[in-house]
């Protein structure tokens, strides 16, 4: 350091009319009343309090600041802290270095945190269903109604609804999705689950498992897991909330057919009224049939490949009655069998067609899935073997017999196919055309 110009008592004015002499880099000033203090100023006219002292034979030497931030009693304060850090042994640089690393970490932490605030649930969201769509979150990519299932309980609603007049509801996840992912805590999704399961026990029920999908996807991710609080869906107390689920029973009565396949010719035009009597008579999942392709059917085989959540595809028989009805559809403008106008480009959920022929018919409660309980339950009128059935629909065998040992040629299942078929057309009074011999026949409905 240079040499210090002799001590003297600062003062507001002799501090301000300090300054460094021509020629030199910078002067110093030291107090009278506290040593290790001095008032520094440099060539450029910059001024800054100092404070100096000695540390194992070493000079010791820190700025505390401007002298017009700094008064002169609060630099002489601040001198004597520093000088009985010295006087204790301990450097005073180390101890600003501590104390500059520990604002910086509070401003860190401070700054994440307002960043965890932005991060918000829907973009989360977001990037879960494009994974689910391209990838898949589990072992394969989402199928189209699991894909829907999610547009729709997030949907934030105000769009022209298809029929009728009015705008589109906001999902049952809408409100949740648009707060900060951090904010999905149990106390929320208990008051979320309290407010739906009044009116909307079911699909509350549906949200909540897709929800629970979402944070356990979010807690895997690094961009997201440190914002995700996956007991936020496994408290007892959210769980306690839960709409209790009943498992459905709607299943077609035998005197119910009748009047059901009446309704659905009357009320349906050609694709939907086919769909309709189709997942009646062969069993299968509404999507699964949705999606058939006419590259997906052998009118030369009598077969029908669909696509199986189980074992990825199986073939099931193609009955006469279903053969006759396909081959009236339209072939030549749509890869799809059930063709219509949706995005998708083949029929996604005819409900509505549906409920107006069950109100026609007088038949209360019965669901789409319903009719591929009623394919299960009506079999039992003409005692098929269980094993059969299950495997028209696509069900997991469930004896190890089934499993192991029993091996079904399609020909043995176009039989016991055949006769529930004419079985249910018989019981409904539904003019059954003459395909048995397996030539192609557009018998009328």
């Amino acid at each position: 350091m240079p040499k210090l110009i002799e001590k003297t008592r600062l003062t507001a004015v002799r501090v301000a009319q300090f300054a460094c002499p021509t020629g030199k880099q910078q002067t110093f000033l030291r107090d009278a009343e506290v040593g290790s203090l001095a008032l520094r100023a440099t060539a450029n006219g910059a001024k800054s309090y100092v404070f100096e002292s000695k540390l194992g034979g070493k000079t010791v030497r820190i700025t505390i600041g401007d002298p017009d931030t700094w008064t002169i009693p609060l630099a002489q304060a601040e001198a004597r802290r520093l000088q009985t850090l010295v006087d204790s042994g301990r450097d005073p640089r180390a101890e600003k270095a501590a104390t500059i690393a520990r604002e910086q970490q509070a401003r860190t932490a401070e700054e994440a945190a307002i960043a965890r605030q932005r991060v918000i649930a829907r973009d989360a969201w977001d990037a879960y269903c494009l994974e689910g769509k391209t990838n898949g979150t589990g072992r394969k990519p989402w199928g189209e109604l699991h894909i829907r299932d999610h547009a729709a309980v997030s949907s934030r609603g105000g769009e022209k609804l298809k029929r009728g007049d009015g705008l589109t509801q906001p999902g049952l996840l809408s409100n949740l999705l648009d707060r900060p992912l951090v904010d999905l805590q149990p106390d929320l999704i208990e008051a979320w689950l309290v407010a739906e399961r009044a009116t909307r026990p079911t699909r509350t029920n549906l949200a909540f498992r897709l929800l629970r999908g979402f944070l356990n996807w979010c807690a895997d991710q690094p961009a997201y897991q440190d914002l995700t609080n996956t007991k936020a869906h496994e408290s007892r107390s959210v769980r306690s909330k839960l709409p209790p689920t009943n498992a459905k029973n709607d299943s077609l009565q035998r005197s119910q057919l009748k009047p059901w396949f009446a309704a659905v010719s009357r009320r349906g035009g050609l694709v939907t009224s086919t769909y309709l009597q189709c997942l009646l008579l062969t069993g299968a999942r509404t999507n699964e049939l949705a999606a058939l392709r006419w590259t997906d059917v052998s009118f030369t085989w009598n077969t029908l490949e669909l696509h199986d959540k189980v074992e990825g595809s199986r073939t099931v028989p193609l009955t006469p009655y279903v053969k006759a009805l396909l081959l009236k559809l339209p072939t030549t403008k749509s890869p799809w069998v059930f063709a219509s106008r949706s995005k998708s480009g083949h029929i996604t959920d005819p409900s509505d067609t549906h409920n107006r022929a069950l109100r026609d018919a007088g038949i209360e409660g019965l669901t789409l899935h319903g009719l591929r309980r009623s394919f299960a339950s009506l079999a039992e009128w003409i005692k098929l073997p269980r094993g059969v059935v299950a495997q028209i629909q696509g069900h997991k065998p469930s004896a190890t017999a089934e499993k192991h040992y029993i091996v079904r040629e399609p020909d043995l299942l176009l039989l016991c196919h055949k006769r529930i078929e004419r079985w249910m057309l018989k019981t409904a009074d539904v003019l059954q055309p003459n395909m048995d011999n397996d030539r192609a026949s557009s018998a009328a409905t």
